[in-house]
């Protein structure tokens, strides 16, 4: 019984790494005024541990959070109130879509095309990423296109899509 206590001592002090760490980017963020707090650190770390003990994935650092937490501050709909809620959701889409492509796609290109998609078809909508835009980008994937590809199809009415050009809006 010794032994669980002993790695939940180590997670512990990692996670105080990966909130210190976290917190470096604040730097980048002020650009597009934005900032992290150390409570939202910790809130998007205790979610990553979740997300990746959810999706039976393992992660030796904080690399694709870092990565996202920038991608994601550069986005028309984030703003300090979405911000945190945001970074959470789309990390647990990130994996979903690792695991759903068997980690044959490689994590830049699994990051561009959540957040073309987010930004660009989805209008900033998770949810509608969840829907549909996961659906998108695996098809891509399947298709051997790019994940970032974004194909209009007859029955995507719903997205934003100019009726003119057929590209997004």
């Amino acid at each position: 019984m010794l032994l669980p206590i002993v790695f939940n001592s180590l997670d512990t002090t990692l996670d105080v790494g990966r909130i210190h760490e976290l917190l470096e980017v604040n730097e980048e963020l002020r650009e597009h005024n934005l900032f992290l707090l150390p409570a939202d650190a910790q809130a998007i770390i205790v979610s990553r541990g979740r997300t990746l003990k959810n999706q039976g994935r393992i992660e030796l650092d904080i690399d694709v959070t870092k990565k996202l937490v920038n991608k994601l501050a550069q986005s028309p709909y984030i703003n300090k109130d979405n911000y945190v809620t945001t970074v959470n959701e789309m990390y647990e889409i990130f994996h979903f879509l690792k695991n759903s492509t068997s980690d044959f796609s490689v994590d830049d290109d699994i990051l561009d095309a959540i957040i073309i998609y987010f930004d660009d078809v989805c209008a900033g909508s998770t949810e509608l990423l969840v829907g549909k835009g996961i659906e998108k980008i695996l098809e891509n994937y399947k298709s051997h296109r790019r994940l970032t590809d974004i194909v209009k199809e007859e029955e995507d009415g719903y997205w934003n899509f100019d009726e003119q050009t057929g590209l997004p809006l």
